[in-house]
């Protein structure tokens, strides 16, 4: 679909600004689909499209590589200077945990 790839876009991209054609156009089509959806601090579908940003990777890879960087500076700057090995480790433990809660929150039971 060609409408989300502005979401690829730097949120300060003219193309991403409020009225803007393409972005306009994005929000009209989902508009009827999610028009009545609201989290729970009441923000609409456009508060959303407005604040998200969609990074595209092409594989899971790239994915998982960006994680453990990013990981890796966040314990560091938390004091934590994990080697390498460590960071792997701690990050197979939050995607366990995270694969647990999102089972137990979609009532799927035990993750496989």
């Amino acid at each position: 679909m060609d409408e989300i790839k502005i979401l690829t876009f730097p949120y300060d991209a003219p193309a991403r600004k409020h009225g803007a054609d393409k972005f306009a156009a994005l929000q009209a089509l989902m508009k009827p689909k999610v028009e009545t959806f609201r989290s729970e601090k009441q923000n609409d579908y456009i508060f959303w499209t407005e604040h998200v940003y969609w990074d595209v990777r092409h594989a899971d890879e790239s994915v998982r590589n960006a994680n453990l960087l990013q990981l890796g500076r966040t314990l560091s700057a938390k004091g934590q200077n994990l080697a390498p090995d460590q960071i792997i480790e701690v990050y197979t433990k939050i995607l366990a945990w995270s694969a647990e809660f999102v089972g137990k929150f979609l009532g799927l039971g035990e993750p496989s």
